[in-house]
């Protein structure tokens, strides 16, 4: 714990941060854990009413009293286990980049019910669900363009009629979604507001949707250059890499740092048909555009989503990588002879998860893998791949197989792609031969 902290559970995150989901509920962070969607929202409150709502001020009151609010038990179980949570980073990362002293002095701004003055240090917006692609792993609450196909797929799924299932998730998705809650970020009073705060805001991340598809947020950016606010606020983004736009890339030379999270799977036709309907020579085309065009100011990585259909296709999607030659994607300062791909694994909806594998698929894919990383260990490194091919031998999701089967064959049906050609090589090596 940081000495000279408030408490043993304080986060400094309800006193300088706020979020967003794409239907414009604004939990504490994105790790808080079922925020009041339908109370606490931007299509009903503004900036700082959210801030000053009675979620956000109960939990700084919990924590000031040394008490856990129940948002944030997903860093307080993670800390249980000997894990170094979100919260325990956030604090850390705060006090170094504010001073103790400083988040010390904000928070004795709080009021007996936890009110404080309104004051934004970081932000982080899912401008609504805009999008251009349908991702296999996505859904409509994320992407616009797949509101059409999950109704759809609705009615055609026949299986996973279960908790966690492929029916039921599709049932719930469009049984929930209404369109009109997407469009908060376009009201005038957002923007004016955080642009009129923005004098102290040092992080911001913009996610969507695809942010660099929505005109609104170009917009939010010129304002924040014209503000003269700009050059103190680091700016993360997560963008599918199809969009590339000379006129925004300009405009953050005026920032203090940029940084691009490309969501990128795989290579070629894999990762059009996870990533449909993108097209993967545009997208490398662009990748090599913002690699040598952008002001030093902007940092560049990729971000791979591994799924059951992606991670068989990692040591050719690393291979991919290194053969561009980027000189600054996933390669760093720090280390320029040596570069990372991020990323992250599929947990829902669990038919993508790695661990449905059949055990023969599995043993392959593991000694695949396991090769690669000692081939490319000084190189360029698949972050976490280790760990995710341990997860996948570690548990046995099978039973959703037959799930994943039904959803690439309706896909198939709703889109021009054809997995059995696409995935051939996990077909061929007994993907559904046990189905």
């Amino acid at each position: 714990m940081n000495k000279g902290i408030p408490s043993k559970t304080f986060c400094v995150l309800p006193w300088i941060h706020m979020a967003t989901f794409p239907d414009g509920s604004a939990p504490i962070c994105c790790m808080a854990t079922n925020p009041p969607r339908q109370e606490v929202n931007m299509n009903k409150l503004t900036l700082p009413q959210i801030v000053n709502s009675e979620y956000y001020k109960e939990a700084r009151v919990k924590m000031l009293k040394g008490e856990k609010p129940a948002t944030c038990s997903f860093c307080f179980k993670e800390e249980e286990t000997g894990g170094t949570s979100y919260r325990m980073n956030q604090n850390k990362e705060w006090i170094e980049k504010l001073t103790l002293e400083t988040v010390n002095d904000i928070v004795s701004k709080t009021e007996e019910d936890g009110t404080i003055p309104f004051d934004l240090y970081s932000v982080d917006f899912r401008l609504g669900n805009t999008c251009n692609l349908k991702c296999i792993m996505c859904q409509p609450q994320d992407s616009s363009k797949w509101v059409k196909d999950n109704e759809k797929l609705a009615e055609m799924t026949r299986m996973g009629d279960n908790v966690g299932g492929a029916k039921r998730i599709f049932q719930e998705k469009i049984k929930y979604y209404d369109r009109d809650n997407y469009e908060w970020y376009k009201k005038d009073s957002f923007t004016k507001a955080l642009v009129e705060d923005s004098h102290n805001i040092r992080n911001m991340i913009i996610a969507g949707g695809e942010p660099f598809y929505i005109k609104e947020h170009k917009e939010l950016i010129k304002k924040l250059v014209e503000a003269g606010t700009s050059h103190n606020i680091d700016i993360a983004y997560h963008t599918n890499g199809t969009i590339y736009d000379q006129e925004l890339v300009d405009l953050w030379e005026n920032f203090k740092q940029v940084t691009l999270y490309f969501s990128l799977d795989s290579y070629k036709p894999v990762n059009r048909y996870l990533r449909y309907p993108s097209y993967f020579d545009l997208v490398e085309k662009n990748l090599h555009k913002f690699d040598t065009l952008c002001s030093p100011n902007v940092r560049m990585d990729i971000l791979a989503t591994t799924t059951n259909l992606s991670l068989w296709y990692t040591p050719e999607f690393v291979k991919w990588v290194q053969d561009q030659q980027f000189l600054r994607i996933t390669y760093k300062n720090d280390d320029p002879m040596r570069g990372y791909i991020m990323s992250g694994v599929v947990h829902y909806p669990e038919f993508l998860n790695p661990a449905v594998l059949p055990k023969k698929v599995k043993k392959a894919i593991t000694f695949k893998i396991l090769k690669h990383i000692d081939e490319y260990k000084d190189t360029l490194v698949f972050d976490n791949l280790k760990s995710y091919v341990d997860m996948m031998n570690a548990s046995d999701l099978s039973f959703r197989l037959p799930e994943l089967k039904e959803y690439l064959e309706n896909l198939d049906k709703l889109r021009p792609t054809d997995y059995k050609d696409t995935f051939k090589e996990l077909l061929d090596i007994g993907l559904f031969d046990d189905i």
